[in-house]
């Protein structure tokens, strides 16, 4: 029986320009998927003061292997935002902290 799971992730902020540089370290990644899996990524500002970069990434299948791909395409995606936070801490501290 075929299925179809979908995660969203969303990043909210003021900085528009942190959004766009962090949808194209992901965009990437992003390019070469499966038949199985789409991804699509947007950033979408909300009354002039909010940016919002958004992707959401889906997968058709079985279901237990829908589930794992999509879990594990946004784990990456989440450890990927985790490297950028870092850098950009280590950029403005001018320090590295684990």
């Amino acid at each position: 029986m075929s299925s179809k799971v979908k995660s969203i992730l969303e990043l909210k902020t003021s900085n528009c320009n942190l959004l766009v540089a962090v949808k194209n370290s992901l965009s990437p990644d992003n390019t070469q998927v499966t038949r199985d899996m789409s991804i699509r990524e947007s950033i979408v500002r909300y009354n002039n003061s909010l940016y919002t970069y958004r992707v959401e990434v889906e997968v058709v299948g079985d279901l237990l292997h829908a589930l794992k791909r999509t879990s594990s395409t946004i784990n990456e995606l989440l450890l990927i935002l985790k490297s950028i936070e870092k850098t950009l801490n280590t950029i403005t501290t001018g320090s590295i902290q684990e």
